[in-house]
């Protein structure tokens, strides 16, 4: 109930604004306000419809709604609520493509000569149809999916969208249209249909090669607010703005968990949000939950330094504390780091801009200190985790994890590198651990194949599977480089490099995108390859998803 009313309060507040740097091409209406740049018809009447974590278009009577279209050929999606005794038309230029809701009857569908019956589907929203189609190109007919099932139809191109009611009525909610060939734009499909297909209070981990979406509340679970925050710094839209905001109330509560990735489940979720909403003339709208918001990103942080006390000596956060054994200590006196930490430091370097508390600041500088002097190698490439020994920090050995061996450079924690030093070094203004990322950087760039995506390992035999998430990880990191080295000149030895190379692999990365539904399924990611399982050896995975959207919008600035 609380976190409901906390929605609804920001809802009703919440400026909209966002980084002027948006995707051009976007069309994401939030049907919040008046229906400016529509044309209605007939007898239709138009309404604006609260639903679960955003606002909906209620329509009833009988007429027609018709917007243009930003681009051809077009990517359209939208969620579809059709009560009993009601039809909807939805054309698109010549096509028309006809849901019908009979009294005790499944919806149809009839497009040009064919006719479709659809059944609920198990694990997709209740009561409500995810619709996504693509118009014709000179490729050949567009495509229709129904729940992410393909409906027989050649959709030909147009220059509008048109929805033409009788009956009852119809909801028509989260409505996208973009270009069908920026594959940038149809990521924003992508996270609709995750939505649809997701309930909330859950966090979507991602899509293994057995097609199944799974959900979990580990080190993944901020990546999904994560990522709709980055769709409304993408476009401004109230829409992505509401499914991050309550994604980030069903996040809010668990900031005393004792593990070291706080940093990625509360610096993309709660401390995304306050950053967004809460600063500016109106802040005082929001009393309601911007400082629920800063509390649970300062409970996260101080989470981290919680943990960073039970290794003083070795002068790292841990994985997790010494009564939580890690999967290879021999005891409570050993503690492990992975090189992934260094991604956990953004949040407390947000703590102590925020409350100006040297041991935010103190603790963040230790530990990037002492995993660059073990975990990054002479030449920048890196291992993923180091044990120690709690009582003397005395190092006990390089360990493997998910990469090729100890001694190989597992491509993600590359990136981790990449991003994590940069970001830290700037954050604190320190030119050496901006070195350090710049060091890791020059790595990336002599090992990069030519394709622009890295293997798995860059030790990886060829033939091995690729890792887009790496590349967009790697990519958001050098962004934050290129930025890092012009605000510290004279730090940097390559300064003009660092966002040619991101750019080149943003745009490999982006060639993974699909342009066809399920529109914008990032694919080709490796989570962790071979083991017990083998389901995540390739798939889209959100933070793959929440990291490229975030170099996309770095790409625009």
């Amino acid at each position: 109930m609380l976190a409901a009313l906390l929605v609804a309060a920001l809802l009703a507040a919440a400026p909209a604004g966002a980084s002027p740097h948006r995707l051009s091409g976007v069309f994401v209406p939030d049907f919040s306000r008046s229906l400016i740049g529509w044309r209605v018809s007939g007898t239709l009447d138009t309404r604006r419809v609260a639903l679960r974590g955003g606002n909906a278009l209620g329509l009833r009577g009988r007429g027609t709604l018709s917007h243009p279209l930003p681009a051809q050929p077009s990517a359209v999606s939208f969620d579809l609520r059709l009560p009993s005794a009601s039809a909807l038309t939805v054309q698109v230029g010549s096509t028309n493509l006809r849901f019908t809701h009979r009294p005790r009857s499944p919806i149809t569908i009839d497009a040009g000569t064919t006719h479709t019956t659809l059944p609920p589907r198990a694990g997709w929203a209740r009561h409500t149809y995810h619709v996504e189609l693509t118009t014709a190109d000179s490729t050949g007919a567009g495509a229709l999916t129904v729940d992410g099932r393909a409906i027989p139809a050649g959709i030909a191109d147009g220059a509008s969208l048109a929805l033409s009611l009788r009956g009852r009525g119809a909801t028509i909610a989260g409505l996208i249209a973009t270009s069908a060939t920026d594959r940038r734009g149809l990521l924003l499909h992508r996270l609709a249909e995750l939505r649809a297909h997701t309930p909330l209070r859950r966090f979507p981990v991602g899509t293994g090669r057995d097609g199944r979406l799974r959900f979990g509340d580990g080190w993944t679970s901020g990546f999904w607010p994560g990522a709709l925050w980055r769709a409304f710094d993408l476009t401004g839209s109230r829409t992505f703005r509401d499914w991050a905001l309550a994604a980030t109330v069903a996040h809010l509560g668990d900031e005393g968990k004792e593990i070291h990735d706080q940093g990625f489940r509360y610096r993309e979720s709660s401390v995304a949000a306050f950053q967004r909403l809460c600063a500016g003339t109106k802040v005082q709208r929001l009393r309601a939950i911007c400082p629920r918001l800063r509390r649970s990103g300062l409970a996260a942080a101080r989470t981290l330094l919680r943990l960073a006390a039970t290794n003083r000596a070795a002068g790292m956060i841990p994985t997790a504390p010494p009564r939580r054994r890690c999967r290879r200590c021999r005891s409570s006196n050993e503690l492990e780091t992975i090189i992934d930490s260094a991604m956990n430091l953004s949040l407390l370097s947000w703590a102590w801009s925020e409350t100006g508390q040297r041991r935010y600041r103190d603790v963040a500088l230790r530990h990037a200190v002492r995993v660059a002097r073990l975990l990054v190698r002479p030449d920048g490439s890196t291992a993923q985790g180091v044990l120690v020994r709690r009582s003397d920090g005395a190092v006990i050995g390089i360990e493997k994890r998910q990469g090729l061996s100890a001694a190989s450079t597992w491509s993600r924690g590359q990136g981790w590198a990449v991003y994590g030093f940069a970001d830290t070094g700037l954050a604190f203004r320190d030119r050496t651990l901006v070195a350090v990322a710049e060091r890791a950087a020059d790595y990336v760039s002599s090992h990069l194949p030519p394709s622009g995506v890295p293997p798995w390992d860059y030790d990886a035999p060829g033939g091995d599977p690729v890792d887009v998430s790496a590349g967009v990880i790697t990519a958001a990191g050098l962004f934050h480089l290129d930025q890092a080295c012009r605000r510290l000149p004279g730090t940097c030895t390559r300064p003009g490099d660092w966002r040619r190379l991101a750019e080149r692999m943003l745009a490999a990365a982006l060639g993974y995108v699909r342009v066809s539904p399920p529109l914008g399924f990032l694919g080709s990611q490796v989570y962790a390859l071979g083991g017990r399982s083998t389901w995540d050896d390739s798939g889209e995975f959100l933070f793959g998803v929440d990291y490229g959207l975030e170099a996309i919008q770095r790409s625009l600035q």
